[in-house]
């Protein structure tokens, strides 16, 4: 894994409403998530029966099923949302790590 880019996982959405910025990145969250599974090893955080709904209504193209399917987990391992201030700071924490040679990257809160 160590060639794992975590620039290549990261969402963005800014906005000066958190809430409403964390909301509209559950689709993209939605797709990261999935795309990861296999490298998500920890069923306590993403749980295996969800990643299987989200696959599964993707798949359907049934999008307004993705959403509520997203859980917090998931867009705190996987999205930058905030204001621009807000998103500028993690973006920076996420440059320091896509640098580091050799460092298996891991998203702090996910688990994964």
């Amino acid at each position: 894994m160590s060639d794992f880019d975590v620039g290549a996982y990261t969402a963005f959405s800014v906005g000066p409403d958190l809430a409403k910025a964390r909301k509209s990145a559950k689709m993209v969250a939605a797709f990261i998530t999935w795309a990861l599974r296999r490298l998500c090893s920890s069923d306590t955080v993403f749980h295996s029966v969800r990643l299987k709904a989200i696959g599964a209504a993707i798949g359907a193209g049934k999008w307004g099923e993705v959403g509520p399917l997203v859980d917090d987990n998931m867009i705190d391992a996987f999205v930058i949302a905030g204001d621009a201030d807000t998103c500028k700071q993690e973006d920076r924490g996420v440059a320091r790590h896509r640098s580091d040679a050799g460092h298996n990257w891991q998203p702090n809160r996910s688990g994964c």
